[in-house]
């Protein structure tokens, strides 16, 4: 009676420890699926708005404005400069042309802004979004604005590297699960022998 109790106890530790994996497990998927892409994107925006104000609010030349641009491009936003006709890659410290990739970004950022519009996205051919910027002029010099824009790829990168590390967490946990299970199955094959030898019930064969 007592010996079935036990079994059945163990069954149920080991029963209620899977099902709380599976629902660990089952809930990583879940956010990383229908939830992951939106809350990243969003504080994306966010942090691009935060930025956007913060160098807006700041001295171009000042250590302060270049501090907070190269963190801008360590996060994937790109910083630009517009002042008259020229446009200034603030991340790369140099101009660009109609030639540069980055330049019909720049210009619909501009365009948008002309048109009351300061955080927006760039759309592709598609019509889906393909980049999201921030402009708004400087408050140090009203003839120069300064225009953030954040790829999408860049968000798809940052978001292919966080499903990976998720995906590994999950291989993780469901390793552990298995590593528990066979070091429950050995710890009873080492305790049932001493217990009987503990009993004087073990017999060692010549």
């Amino acid at each position: 009676m007592k010996k079935d109790y036990f079994r059945k106890l163990k069954f149920s530790v080991l029963l209620y420890f899977l099902l709380f994996t599976a629902i660990i497990i089952g809930s990583l998927w879940f956010f990383q699926i229908f939830f992951l892409e939106n809350y990243y994107q969003d504080q994306k925006i966010k942090s691009l708005k935060s930025f956007g104000r913060k160098l807006c609010s700041e001295e171009i030349r000042s250590s302060e404005f270049t501090a907070d641009a190269a963190q801008c491009n360590e996060s994937g936003i790109r910083v630009f400069i517009a002042s008259g006709f020229s446009i200034r890659d603030i991340s790369r410290d140099i101009d660009i042309d109609e030639n540069s990739p980055e330049f019909d970004f720049v210009k619909q950022a501009l365009d948008k802004y002309s048109n009351g519009v300061e955080l927006d996205i760039i759309p592709d051919d598609n019509k889906t979004a393909n980049a999201f910027f921030f402009c708004s002029k400087s408050e140090k010099d009203e003839n120069t604005k300064i225009i953030l824009i954040c790829s999408k790829e860049k968000i798809n990168e940052a978001i292919t590297v966080f499903n990976c590390y998720m995906s590994c967490r999950r291989g993780c946990v469901f390793a552990c699960v298995l590593l528990s299970r066979k070091a429950l199955e050995a710890y009873r094959r080492n305790v049932r022998p001493g217990k009987k030898m503990g009993a004087g019930r073990f017999v060692r064969q010549l």
